[in-house]
């Protein structure tokens, strides 16, 4: 796709000699609704390129590496897929809110950092300070409904607020599961099915 679209950057992608170096298994340009870096990713790439062409030079690979390098300083947040035995942050008060790293720098190191009248929030400040391996965990805050809720309970110091939050939104969750394994079980081709099974998915992802 790369060298396709812009042909005067294609040389920076090269294979690596041992795919065992890899630290990761997902391809950071593989395009999905759900994954939003791609569009950042993608950009960088086209904009170099298109100021080479412009410009009749060079691309400024070096600066495009610096860039993707800011950009992918830490995994992309995972969404409401579980992963495996990876880092979180999470909070002593309420261990089933758990954040993935680019949320905790986008949405509560924002919060831990604001000082209102010299009294900062105990409600951001109540994240472990060393991340947590979990066997099995997705991030609770990438939607906005959340990250509402979550800044909420900070201006509000209130921690059984979110607390009663994210115990509902995980039994919200179940119940989806539950619907959506019953639904297989029926005719996909019916398009009632389809569509109802659409609407659960749209909630899970909410």
């Amino acid at each position: 796709m790369v060298s396709s679209l812009l042909p005067s950057i294609a040389d920076t992608l090269l294979p690596l000699e041992s795919y065992s170096t890899l630290s990761r298994s997902a391809c950071d340009l593989n395009f999905a609704p759900d994954r939003k870096r791609f569009l950042d990713l993608f950009d960088l790439m086209e904009n170099t390129h298109d100021r080479a062409i412009n410009r009749r030079s060079a691309p400024d690979f070096q600066g495009l590496a610096d860039s993707i390098r800011d950009l992918t300083l830490v995994e992309e947040c995972p969404r409401n897929a579980p992963v495996s035995n990876s880092k979180w942050h999470v909070m002593d008060g309420v261990p089933e809110f758990t954040v993935c790293e680019e949320c905790y720098d986008a949405v509560v190191w924002p919060m831990i950092e604001e000082d209102d009248n010299n009294k900062k929030s105990d409600v951001a400040n109540n994240f472990i300070r060393k991340r947590q391996v979990l066997s099995l965990a997705s991030c609770q805050l990438y939607s906005h409904r959340m990250r509402e809720i979550f800044r909420r309970a900070c201006r509000r110091n209130d921690l059984a607020y979110l607390e009663l939050k994210v115990k509902e939104k995980l039994l919200e969750q179940a119940e989806i599961k539950d619907k959506l394994a019953a639904l297989l079980q029926q005719d996909q081709d019916d398009p009632d099915v389809q569509k109802e099974k659409m609407g659960l998915i749209r909630r899970l992802k909410g």
